[in-house]
């Protein structure tokens, strides 16, 4: 699984945005094999897609309009 085009200039603003974004450069595989993966092994995922997610999408600093977005 190839994160490196998760970053790119402009941040997500938005949840349809970013699912995109993640749409776009996940393979069919990756797609699979995270659509089977049962909710309590989702954790497997932390350290890589998850920590790459993050980290491209500023979520550890801030990024007001995906996180407004993505609330209930």
């Amino acid at each position: 699984m190839d994160t490196t085009q998760l970053a790119r200039v402009e941040l997500p603003k938005t949840l349809a945005e970013a699912v995109e974004r993640l749409n776009d450069i996940l393979d069919p595989d990756d797609k699979r094999d995270l659509a089977q993966t049962l909710k309590d092994d989702l954790v497997d995922y932390h350290f890589g897609l998850a920590t790459a997610i993050r980290n491209a999408f500023e979520l550890h600093t801030g990024n007001p309009g995906l996180l407004r977005s993505a609330r209930p």
